[in-house]
C-alpha cells in the first residue's frame, strides 16, 4: 500500500511538473513571437525616419503628411508591450498607434502619386519598394504571434495544467485584434462623367 502511495505522488509531481515546463516553453514562444512583431515595427518606424529626411530634404512637399508621419511615429515608439501585462486594453493602445502610424504612411503614398519630383528620387522609389515587404513582415510576425498566444491559453484551460496553474500564476494573453473599421468594405467607386 506505501508504494501505491509513492506511485501517486510520484504520477502528480510528474504532472505539475510537466505542466510547468509546457506552460514555460509556451510563454517563452509567445514573448518571442511578440519580440518578432515589434523588430518589424522597429525596421518600419527606423526606415520612415530615413524617408522624413529625404522629403524634408527634397523641398516643399505636402508639409501636413510629413508633420503627421512625424508625429504618428512619435506615438508608435512611445507604446510599448510587455509579454507580462498582455491585456486588452494595453493590446488595443499599441495597435491605435501602430495603425495611425501606418495610416500616415498610407497618405504619403498617395502623395507621392502628386509630385513626381518625389517619385523620381532613389531613394523614395526604394522605400515604395520596401514599404510592402515591411507590411507584409508585421502582418506574418503578427500572425505567428496570435498562434503562440492561442497555444498558450490553450495550454492554461487543458486539464491537468488548469489545476496545477494555480500554483504557477501563470495568465491568458491578449490576442491583437482587428483596427476598428476593417471589416468594412472599403469604398472604391470612382466618379466618372
Amino acid at each position: 500500500m506505501k508504494y501505491v502511495w509513492y506511485g501517486i505522488i510520484g504520477l502528480v509531481f510528474i504532472l505539475a511538473f510537466t505542466s510547468y515546463n509546457g506552460l514555460v516553453g509556451t510563454y517563452e514562444a509567445a514573448e518571442e513571437k511578440l519580440s518578432n512583431i515589434e523588430v518589424a515595427y522597429q525596421a518600419r518606424m527606423d526606415k520612415t525616419g530615413k524617408i522624413i529626411q529625404i522629403i524634408q530634404g527634397g523641398a516643399e512637399y505636402e508639409k501636413g503628411a510629413l508633420t503627421d508621419i512625424i508625429d504618428a511615429r512619435a506615438k508608435a515608439t512611445s507604446v510599448q508591450l510587455n509579454i507580462d501585462d498582455l491585456t486588452e486594453e494595453n493590446m488595443a493602445k499599441f495597435q491605435a498607434a501602430q495603425d495611425q502610424f501606418g495610416a500616415s504612411l498610407g497618405k504619403l503614398m498617395a502623395i507621392s502619386e502628386s509630385y513626381p519630383s518625389l517619385q523620381s528620387a532613389a531613394a523614395f522609389r526604394d522605400f515604395q519598394a520596401q514599404y510592402e515587404g515591411m507590411e507584409n513582415r508585421i502582418m506574418k510576425a503578427r500572425t505567428d504571434f496570435t498562434e503562440a498566444v492561442k497555444k498558450h491559453n490553450k495550454k492554461l484551460r487543458r486539464f491537468p495544467t488548469n489545476l496545477f496553474n494555480a500554483l504557477y500564476g501563470f495568465e491568458k494573453m491578449a490576442y491583437f485584434k482587428a483596427s476598428e473599421g476593417a471589416a468594412t468594405e472599403p469604398d472604391i467607386s470612382f466618379d466618372i462623367k
